[in-house]
């Protein structure tokens, strides 16, 4: 069963805080598939990931439709790329219906009230559902 993991800011933007929760995943050898909400944002989560520190390159790509990649770390957000990623990491207000694909979820939860709300919607329809849940206040 997938295990579902909350990560919580307190100051950090959602964005940010996804920068530093891919990092850390990946660098423990997780393959990952990080899932905007649309393209603005995903596109803002690419631009991120090449900044995000310089001295420890995070290499990624844009899924594109059809495509092969050999990278690590995918950003998307429509339908997760085919293939071995193990981890999803949520950036969206819903629950994807493929989520169950992975091993892991990581929900990125930023300090804005309204993404907490909604993040508490995802962590009940989990709960509910018999998922094992952990939340993580960063």
């Amino acid at each position: 069963m997938t295990r579902i993991d909350f990560y919580i800011a307190s100051k950090a933007s959602q964005l940010s805080l996804a920068c530093r929760v891919i990092e850390k995943i990946h660098g423990i050898g997780h393959q990952i598939y990080a899932h905007a909400d649309a393209h603005p944002m995903a596109s803002k989560l690419d631009e991120m990931l090449w900044d995000f520190k310089p001295d420890n390159f995070l290499a990624h790509e844009m899924v594109q439709p059809d495509a092969t990649t050999t990278e690590n770390i995918l950003i998307g957000y429509q339908q997760p790329p085919e293939g071995a990623q193990d981890v999803l990491v949520n950036l969206t207000s819903e629950v994807p219906l493929f989520f169950n694909q992975f091993q892991r979820v990581a929900e990125v939860v930023g300090p804005d009230e309204e993404l907490k709300l909604l993040a508490r919607a995802r962590y009940k329809y989990y709960r509910e559902n018999g998922y094992e849940l952990y939340t993580h206040n960063l």
